[in-house]
């Protein structure tokens, strides 16, 4: 009989937390990487019941 134990998912998550690594990002400010039109004014569908 075998079955999977917490101790190997603990055993992933340890390792998964020593692994992981995190690094800043550094930007100036209003540095963009592409620009983002401005969002645009749209009607609201009538729901069935409105209509």
């Amino acid at each position: 009989m075998s079955s999977c134990s917490g101790l190997e998912k603990s055993e992933r998550e340890k390792l998964r937390e020593n692994n992981a690594k995190g690094e800043y990002v550094y930007r100036h400010h209003d540095e963009t990487l592409y620009s983002i039109p401005p969002p645009r004014h749209r009607e609201r569908e009538a729901y069935p019941w409105e209509k």
